[in-house]
């Protein structure tokens, strides 16, 4: 008969799938162990772990002879419990915390808790910091119990506002060239900014500035134009078919060229498994599709472009 351990996770190597699982063993000792969602041996239907999370498990040996946890029963969480029971009535709790880049992604470590919650509308890229800087956030309870807003973000989105109205240039010093985009440095706060609307055949170099004006914000941090600039030349049209080359990998997808145009765009897959494999200066057929949060030009495999015209179709009906 198998042994049932309670256990606490206590690391996370991506929030979503694997960590391990603090317990005492059967010879009363401290031990850990990992985890992965992804394994046969994970029952409960838990979308997201956090630290400190409590479970019930078993210890199995793999067919490959690793050593991991058959887990069985989430038991609750009494750190995030504390959290919101020192709201009280509250649905929004202040937090405060330094930043840490787990899977690509961009995590709150909360402090008194010791608690982890993604950071809504940033990424890792946009905005600095080091391991010591503590930042204000806010986790908004009717929203998500996963995600924290940083307060800066919040304050800069007031001002972004203020630059969309009055369509102001902003003077930006650039921190990042990429193909498909500029990365600058935004005055006066951490946070930084995309440039996706630039003049390509133009060659940029890190500490340049440049002026630009503000174009959206999106999911993901701030977007902007440079001042003065026509977009491309050669507007792409909606569900057409393009050849395009790949020039660089990205977290879930690609960086793509369009082949005769000076389009730069980008071909994304909702999960890493279903990222198709392709080679750099591959050529391969896409449908454009939209522009995304990023206003960046947004590319679809042809298995891709066939799955969204079916939801389109079955939405409509």
């Amino acid at each position: 008969m198998e042994q049932i351990y309670t256990g606490k996770i206590s690391f996370l190597l991506h929030p979503e799938i694997d960590g391990f699982i603090t317990y005492i063993n059967s010879d009363g000792e401290s031990a850990r162990v990992y985890f992965c969602k992804k394994s046969n041996f994970f029952k409960p239907k838990h979308q997201i772990w956090q630290l400190s999370d409590k479970v019930t498990f078993s210890i199995i040996q793999k067919e490959d002879g690793k050593i991991c946890a058959k887990v069985f029963e989430f038991l609750g969480n009494d750190e995030f419990n504390s959290l919101i029971n020192e709201a009280g009535n509250s649905t929004k709790i202040q937090l405060r915390g330094t930043l840490k880049v787990i899977d690509h992604l961009l995590y709150l470590s909360e402090q008194e808790y010791t608690l982890l919650f993604q950071v809504r509308n940033l990424m890792p890229t946009d905005i600095a910091f080091t391991p010591d800087d503590v930042f204000e956030a806010e986790l908004d309870l009717e929203r998500s119990k996963k995600m924290a807003s940083l307060a800066i973000y919040e304050q800069y989105k007031i001002a972004f506002a203020n630059f969309l109205q009055t369509n102001q240039p902003l003077l930006a010093p650039i921190e990042k060239v990429n193909f498909d985009y500029l990365l600058i440095s935004l005055p006066n706060t951490p946070l930084k900014g995309k440039v996706t609307s630039f003049e390509r055949s133009k060659e940029y170099a890190i500490g340049d500035y440049i002026e630009v004006v503000p174009f959206s914000v999106g999911n993901y941090g701030f977007s902007f134009a440079m001042s003065g600039y026509q977009d491309e030349q050669t507007p792409l049209e909606k569900g057409t078919l393009y050849t395009a080359k790949i020039v660089a990998f990205r977290s879930k997808g690609y960086i793509v060229e369009i082949v005769g145009t000076e389009a730069v765009g980008v071909l994304d897959f909702k999960h890493k498994e279903d990222v198709e494999l392709f080679e750099k200066d591959q050529l391969v057929n896409l449908y454009y599709i939209k522009r995304n949060n990023s206003q960046q030009f947004a590319f679809a495999t042809e298995k891709q472009f066939a799955e969204l015209q079916e939801k389109q179709a079955k939405s409509s009906l």
